[in-house]
C-alpha cells in the first residue's frame, strides 16, 4: 500500500496527460509526401514532396476536436526526373512560381476503429478547393536504428487531377493521384526533453476517394 500510495501521484499526472489533448507542430524533417499515378493503365510513377510544414491537434475524449493542418510546397516537388520534376512545377501542372503552396485543413476527425481515423476537409491547389477524405492511422513505433519512441501520423487520399485544372496528357497518363502523407512526432508518453527524431521509409497505400465521391 505505501508503495502504491507513494506512485499515485505519477499516475494520476499520466492519466491527466492521457486524456489531455496534444498538440504537434509538424516537423519537416521526418515527415513526406508521395504523389503517385499510372502512366498507359500500367506501372506506377511516383513523386515526393518534402519540406512539409503544419499542425496536428488530437483530443483523445473528443474526435471531433482534433485538427490537422498541413502545408505542402510544390517547388520542393521531386519526380526523379529533371524533365519531369519541371514540368510538375510548372504552369501546365502545380504552378509553382504563382502558386507556391498546396495545403489541407481538416474540418472534422472521426475514430474508425483502434487507431484509424477519417480526416474530413479541404485540399486547396492553386485557385481551387475541393472537400477530401484522408483515411489515418496512428502508430506508437520504436525506431529500431535509434531505439527511441514516435508516433507516425499515416494518411491516404486520392484526387482526380482534372478537378484540379491539371488535365494534360489523359487519359495517357492516369487523371486519378493517390496521395501518402507520413506525419512523424513525439510519442506524450515519452519524458520530456527525450529525442523524438526517427527516419521512416515511405510506402504508398492508395485510397479511393477522389473530389466529387467524398460519402459515397
Amino acid at each position: 500500500m505505501p508503495r502504491f500510495l507513494s506512485l499515485l501521484p505519477l499516475l494520476l499526472v499520466c492519466a491527466a496527460a492521457a486524456a489531455a489533448p496534444l498538440h504537434y507542430d509538424i516537423n519537416t524533417v521526418p515527415t513526406a509526401v508521395v504523389l503517385s499515378w499510372k502512366v498507359l493503365g500500367a506501372g506506377n510513377s511516383h513523386a515526393d514532396i518534402t519540406g512539409i510544414t503544419g499542425r496536428l491537434d488530437l483530443n483523445p475524449r473528443q474526435d471531433g476536436n482534433a485538427r490537422v493542418e498541413v502545408t505542402i510546397p510544390v517547388g520542393n516537388i521531386d519526380a526523379h526526373n529533371g524533365i519531369l520534376s519541371a514540368e510538375l512545377k510548372s504552369p501546365l501542372f502545380f504552378d509553382q512560381a504563382r502558386y507556391p503552396n498546396a495545403t489541407f485543413t481538416s474540418s472534422r476527425v472521426v475514430a474508425d476503429g483502434k487507431d484509424q481515423y477519417k480526416v474530413f476537409g479541404t485540399l486547396h491547389i492553386k485557385t481551387i478547393s475541393h472537400p477530401v477524405i484522408l483515411a489515418a492511422k496512428l502508430v506508437s513505433l520504436n525506431d529500431p536504428r535509434s531505439g527511441e519512441r514516435h508516433l507516425t501520423f499515416y494518411a491516404d487520399t486520392a484526387i482526380a487531377r482534372s478537378a484540379f485544372a491539371m488535365t494534360r496528357f489523359i487519359p495517357m497518363v492516369s487523371d486519378r493521384i493517390a496521395i501518402h502523407i507520413m506525419v512523424t512526432l513525439p510519442d506524450p508518453s515519452v519524458p520530456s526533453g527525450t529525442p523524438a527524431s526517427a527516419l521512416a521509409v515511405v510506402s504508398c497505400h492508395p485510397f479511393p476517394v477522389c473530389p466529387g465521391q467524398a460519402g459515397r
